[in-house]
């Protein structure tokens, strides 16, 4: 459905949204966003109006579209960890052809390929670059296989949970970003709903 037609109620349901899926969830949530989209305070109001059929098939749009945005960000972290994963090392190299004095004809030897013209694929496994003293590359250091592989492995629910105390953490295969990108998706995904739910039974009481 299109935006509510009063720019206060489209307001309000835009903030019900926000408590619905904010972490930890407010007890007073449907209040506070009342009280945000420019209305007095009042608590029988508030919960009248977040019961209006206009205002719930709105929340209901609005949800749907936060959840898709999570799924969206839940795919991009999962597409770098899958690089990770799937990266092999002999992509960094290239083939080219050496041939010094008195040498014929010349030899095949492999090269670093240019780091800056690597594609997204190959540049997101690489964890760090080793230089010469002349500025040029000497060796490249990918991100954890294993890690990254295991991290796939466990969203798909192929890995048990169980695990050694002494594991390394999984997601240190994960840059600090992508940690927080793919831990805030499945959070908010996993408790909007209970949440929305949540303000129902608030509202009843």
């Amino acid at each position: 459905m299109p935006a509510c037609r009063d720019p206060q109620h489209e307001r309000f349901a835009r903030e019900l949204v926000e408590e619905y899926l904010r972490v930890p969830p407010s007890s007073t949530g449907v209040q506070q966003a009342y009280q945000r989209a420019g209305y007095a305070p009042h608590r029988g109001n508030c919960h009248r109006l977040a019961r209006d059929p206009a205002i719930v098939a709105r929340v209901d749009e609005l949800m749907e579209e936060a959840r898709e945005y999570a799924d969206l960000r839940l795919v991009k972290a999962l597409v770098r960890v899958n690089r990770i994963a799937d990266a092999k090392l002999p992509d960094y190299y290239e083939p080219v052809s050496h041939q010094a004095k008195g040498e014929a004809p010349p030899r095949k030897v492999i090269r670093l390929r240019d780091l800056t013209d690597l594609p997204a694929q190959l540049a997101e496994a690489v964890k760090e670059v080793e230089f010469h003293e002349d500025g040029s590359i000497k060796a490249i250091k990918l991100h954890d296989k294993l890690q990254a592989n295991i991290t796939l492995l466990r969203h798909f629910g192929d890995v048990p949970d169980e695990r050694p105390t002494h594991q390394v953490n999984i997601l240190n295969a994960l840059s600090p970003e992508d940690q927080r990108l793919l831990a805030d998706a499945l959070e908010r995904m996993a408790k909007a709903a209970g949440q929305a739910a949540g303000a129902e039974e608030q509202e009843a009481e």
